[in-house]
């Protein structure tokens, strides 16, 4: 309920600062709203430092008390839907990172035989199998988005800082 009511504040920070939306959205079927609608200006570009002020100004604005926080890379990684089958390891592995945004790529169950070759050379695998995991930068989401459409790989958003280790 309150990921809902948070989604609704970012909705009204929208809908007051008169901002475009790259994807439309409308109040009476709203489950979620992201800055980054806002932050996207075609399918190919994302404006990064727009995201970060856009979300500077909504926390200003309806929370100048609060200071945020990331959880520890061990809580962000209990909430992915998949928790059970990641590996032990994992939270280990994201704290020898710099610190920043993580993509945590995992292969899922064999959907399109078509791009095995291609899942193979990302996660250097002899043969596709199920539940490689590969972390890249979020950076590079965009390259990605073909291997999501038909679930044959799964992201996950990590934010790793010195603080939350």
């Amino acid at each position: 309920e309150d990921k809902k009511l948070f989604s609704q504040k970012k909705y009204e920070y929208y809908k007051n600062s008169e901002m475009n939306s790259f994807y439309e959205c409308s109040n009476d079927k709203l489950l979620y709203y992201s800055l980054a609608f806002m932050a996207r200006n075609s399918d190919g570009n994302f404006d990064l430092d727009s995201y970060i002020e856009y979300w500077d100004n909504l926390l200003n604005e309806y929370y100048p008390n609060c200071k945020h926080k990331e959880k520890s890379i061990a809580e962000q990684l209990e909430q992915h839907v998949d928790r059970f089958e990641l590996p032990k390891n994992l939270c280990d592995r994201i704290k020898k990172y710099d610190d920043g945004a993580y993509l945590i790529l995992r292969t899922n169950r064999d959907r399109t035989e078509d791009i095995h070759p291609q899942l193979c050379s990302l996660f250097n695998l002899p043969k596709y199998s199920k539940g490689k995991i590969l972390i890249r930068p979020i950076s590079e989401f965009d390259r990605y988005i073909p291997l999501l459409e038909h679930l044959d790989v799964s992201a996950f958003k990590v934010v790793k800082a010195t603080y939350n280790e």
